[in-house]
């Protein structure tokens, strides 16, 4: 996926204390936040925009409610930058790759799954 760097609008950058002031934005986001401008400037209705969105109508409504409160960053998706809840812990990834390299250099990750039943 692509990613763009945007400056944060003037009137939102004052209120960040110790946060950059720029983003990276998917082209996904960046379209959303277009579609969104058009939305509260009434050149478009919610059920354009949320055809365009592709979301439901209620998912509109709720971007739109935390648009205008956090502007730019209520467009990108609150997990971005934090681990996985399905991930697998460092230690345990480490501990398999300690093992493949020591002892399974010479097979195939396929192959290695199948003999060991190890994942990771």
């Amino acid at each position: 996926m692509e990613k763009i760097s945007v400056r944060l609008r003037s009137s939102r950058r004052r209120s960040l204390r110790g946060c950059q002031d720029e983003l990276t934005i998917s082209k996904k986001e960046l379209k959303r936040i277009k579609i969104l401008e058009q939305i509260g400037e009434k050149r478009l209705i919610i059920v354009e925009g949320t055809d365009t969105l592709v979301i439901s109508i209620r998912q509109t409504y709720r971007v739109l409610k935390k648009y205008p409160e956090e502007v730019d960053e209520g467009v990108i998706h609150q997990l971005r930058g934090k681990p996985s809840n399905r991930g697998y812990l460092n230690e345990l990834k480490e501990e398999v790759m300690r093992i493949y390299r020591k002892s399974y250099g010479d097979f195939g990750p396929t192959f290695f799954y199948r003999k060991t039943g190890i994942t990771a």
